[in-house]
């Protein structure tokens, strides 16, 4: 993720956009339904998303951490790595976060929305969901959730 950051950071200077990773609980762990290149690709798009929609003097945050998530029924628990990329650009409408949770949203063609047209098509391929908190004005909040082995 550091060569990740490391891109953005320098892409950022110009608009004096602040890019600060946070990786919680300091612990190594192995991605179960993705390979690694594809998981980077996703948050290299994130990222340049964010980017996009951050005019000036702006900040970025990534975000890894790993959750626990329990099946009352069964109480099975699974580890799962969460990663988020948070903004405060100009947020994303509601109509367009309807666009993102349906499949219609590959056909939504926006010059700037390109980047995320690419995450939801990885994301799919392995059966994940983007999920989108956003309010326009207040910068957005895209996430993603995959099984982890720890």
């Amino acid at each position: 993720m550091d060569e990740i950051v490391f891109v953005y950071d320098v892409l950022s200077f110009q608009k004096n956009i602040f890019i600060k990773p946070y990786v919680y609980k300091n612990k190594s762990f192995i991605l179960i339904n993705i390979d690694s290149k594809a998981y980077k690709n996703i948050v290299f798009n994130l990222l340049g998303n964010a980017n996009k929609f951050i005019v000036y003097h702006g900040w970025i945050i990534l975000e890894i951490d790993i959750l626990t998530s329990i099946a009352l029924a069964s109480f099975n628990y699974t580890n799962l790595n969460r990663t988020a990329v948070i903004d405060n650009g100009v947020g994303i409408t509601a109509d367009i976060q309807l666009s993102i949770k349906s499949n219609s949203f590959f056909f939504f063609n926006n010059k700037q929305r390109i980047g995320l047209s690419i995450v939801k098509e990885i994301l799919t391929t392995y059966r994940l969901l983007l999920n989108v908190v956003s309010y326009p004005h207040r910068g957005a909040k895209l996430y993603f959730d995959i099984t982890v082995n720890i």
